[in-house]
């Protein structure tokens, strides 16, 4: 089977760039999983703030992802997946604790990263200018919530970081 590999990463972190060039350059050798945030809230369901709400929306967010993954998977097993976003990108958002949300969603850290070949985590730096941090799947057991990979690359021991 192909690599399904994840574009994460705060906002202006350049996801849909990376994506979009990605995309003209390499047409039919990959294949586009959109975000689901932005499928889910801008098909008018209204965010909230309330608890039980962001906990709804970051469930149906996570099972859209999953179903969008497989319908790709299915159109198109012999490309390269590219995802706008991962099935763990709601634990940012989560307005509880980790074990709740795996608990909630009926998976674990480890079920969730094995999806994934790699994940490239874009951050904006004003010093730095764009930071790409890539994870491979042997480095899997590092991650305890996507964002913090924005605190301190050498404490995960990440073995490759690419500076734009």
């Amino acid at each position: 089977m192909k690599k399904r590999i994840v574009l994460t990463g705060g906002p202006g972190g350049g996801k849909t760039t990376a994506i979009d060039l990605l995309r003209r350059e390499f047409s039919n050798q990959i294949v586009v999983v959109p975000e689901s945030a932005t499928m889910l809230f801008s098909g008018g369901i209204e965010r909230g703030d309330a608890t039980h709400l962001i906990k709804a929306h970051q469930q149906a967010i996570f099972s859209l992802q999953k179903h969008l993954e497989h319908i790709q998977r299915t159109m198109h097993p012999d490309r390269l997946m590219l995802c706008d976003r991962g099935s763990l990108d709601g634990l940012a958002y989560w307005s509880g604790e980790q074990d709740e949300f795996f608990e909630c969603l009926n998976t674990n850290l480890h079920t969730e990263l094995d999806k994934y070949d790699a994940v490239i985590f874009l951050k904006q730096q004003r010093s730095l200018g764009k930071v790409f941090i890539l994870i491979t799947q042997s480095e899997t057991s590092l991650i305890s919530k996507p964002y913090c990979l924005m605190t301190n690359c050498k404490q995960f021991g990440l073995s490759t970081l690419i500076l734009i």
